[in-house]
């Protein structure tokens, strides 16, 4: 029965992909832009978000999303506002594999 506990845990400690969808911690935003060649916008963070495949302090989204244009204007918003965000950060990652992407955000007054 030990044994079988044992192997359990072992299992579960090493998976990949044990990320559920959620909100983040209020992050401070460090950077803000859009990639000039394609319609990728990002922020980085002072804390790494997203699932084990793509986890990064950077979090990716299309301006030409529904709403894109609109995240990209509230988030730089808050850059210069020196406003926090949290993301609900998504279990899958964005379109390049690399970086996490999220369903909504939210700015915080704090």
């Amino acid at each position: 029965m030990k044994l079988k506990f044992l192997i359990a845990l072992i299992v579960m400690t090493l998976s990949k992909g044990a990320f559920a969808a959620g909100m983040s911690d209020d992050a401070t935003i460090n950077k803000v832009g859009c990639h000039m060649n394609n319609a990728t916008c990002y922020v980085y963070l002072d804390q790494k978000v997203g699932p084990d495949s793509c986890s990064s302090n950077s979090i990716r989204w299309s301006k030409d999303a529904k709403n894109g244009q609109e995240t990209l204007s509230l988030l730089t918003a808050a850059f210069f506002a020196g406003k926090k965000a949290s993301f609900y950060v998504l279990d899958t990652c964005y379109e390049d594999g690399i970086y996490p992407t999220f369903g909504y955000f939210n700015v915080n007054n704090n």
